[in-house]
C-alpha cells in the first residue's frame, strides 16, 4: 500500500515537471519572437533620414567640443605665460635704487625739487617708504634753492628714457623713430599685394635665412615681397639675436602676412584674428599684436 502511494506521488511530480518545462519553452519562444519583431522594426526605422542626421549632428558637436577644448588650452597657456612674466617683472629688490641715488652729485637738488613739487604717486606711497630705514639715511639739503634752467635740465636727466625709442640706426646716426613707426614704414609697400602665392617658398626661405643668413636664400626668394619685408624687419636694431626667438617671430609674422587675403586665414588661431575695434582707422603695426 505504501509503495503504491509513493509511486503515485512520483508520477504526479514527473507530470508537473514536464508541464513546467513545456510552459518555460513556450515563454522562451514567445520572448524570442517578440525580440525578432523589435529587431525588424528597428531595421525599418534605421532607413529613416532622422537617424543619419542625428549621427551627423553628434559628430559635429564632438568636433566643436574638441576645437573649443584646444582653444581653452591655448588661452590658458597664453594667460599663464603673461601672468608669470608680469610677476617676474614686479619682483624687484627694495634697496636697488636707494644706494645709487645717494651717490649722485645732484641727488640733493633733485630730491629738494621733488619735495617742492610732490606728485600724487609719491604721496600715496609715503606709508610704504616709511618702513625702509635706508631711505632716510640722506645727506643734508642745501640752504638755498632757485628754480632755473640748470634745475630743469637736471630734472630731465633724472627721468628715464622712453622704452619705445631705438638707440641708433644701422648707419651710425641717431634716430627717434619707435619700432611702431618702423613697422608702419615697412608695411607701406605691402597693401594690395596677394602674398598667399608666396606661402611655400617664403616658409622655407625664412628657416634658411635664420640658419645661414639672408644672402643664402637665393635670388628668387630674395625677390619675394614677403622675404623683403621679413628681411628688413629682421635687420631692425631691436630684433633679438637669439635664433629661436628670431625664427618664432619671423615665422609667425610670415604666417599672418600670407594669410591676410586667402582662405587660410580661417585656419589661424582665434587669438591671431583682428578684433572688432581694428575696423576703425589704426596703425598697421597693431595688426601684428596678438590679442
Amino acid at each position: 500500500m505504501k509503495s503504491k502511494s509513493g509511486g503515485d506521488r512520483q508520477s504526479r511530480k514527473r507530470e508537473l515537471d514536464r508541464k513546467s518545462q513545456r510552459l518555460a519553452r513556450e515563454r522562451t519562444k514567445s520572448r524570442m519572437a517578440h525580440l525578432e519583431t523589435l529587431v525588424a522594426h528597428f531595421r525599418e526605422t534605421d532607413s529613416d533620414a532622422r537617424f543619419s542626421s542625428l549621427v551627423d549632428q553628434l559628430s559635429d558637436v564632438v568636433r566643436e567640443r574638441d576645437s573649443l577644448k584646444g582653444l581653452l588650452k591655448s588661452l590658458d597657456f597664453a594667460i599663464r605665460s603673461h601672468l608669470d612674466d608680469t610677476a617676474a617683472c614686479r619682483e624687484m629688490p627694495r634697496n636697488i635704487s636707494a644706494q645709487p641715488a645717494q651717490d649722485s652729485p645732484d641727488w640733493g637738488r633733485n630730491n629738494q625739487l621733488a619735495i617742492r613739487h610732490p606728485t600724487t604717486e609719491t604721496a600715496q606711497s609715503s606709508e610704504s617708504l616709511q618702513e625702509d630705514p635706508f631711505l632716510f639715511d640722506l645727506p643734508p639739503l642745501p640752504t638755498s634753492f632757485i628754480w632755473g634752467q640748470e634745475d630743469a635740465t637736471a630734472l630731465q636727466a633724472v627721468l628715464p628714457g622712453c622704452g619705445c625709442l631705438v638707440g641708433t640706426s644701422s648707419d651710425g646716426g641717431n634716430t627717434t623713430h619707435s619700432f611702431w613707426r618702423q613697422l608702419n614704414e615697412l608695411w607701406k609697400g605691402l597693401p594690395g599685394t596677394d602674398l598667399s602665392v608666396e606661402d611655400e617658398e617664403s616658409e622655407d626661405a625664412v628657416i634658411r635665412a635664420v640658419l645661414d643668413g639672408w644672402d643664402s636664400i637665393g635670388a628668387r626668394s630674395q625677390s619675394l615681397a614677403t622675404c623683403r619685408f621679413l628681411r628688413r624687419l629682421d635687420e631692425l636694431p631691436w630684433m633679438q639675436p637669439n635664433q629661436i626667438n628670431r625664427l618664432a617671430m619671423l615665422s609667425l609674422t610670415r604666417l599672418m602676412l600670407v594669410s591676410q587675403s586667402s582662405a587660410r586665414k580661417a585656419e589661424l588661431p582665434r587669438w591671431l584674428h583682428a578684433r572688432p575695434s581694428q575696423i576703425l582707422p589704426h596703425s598697421n603695426a597693431i595688426d601684428f599684436v596678438f590679442w
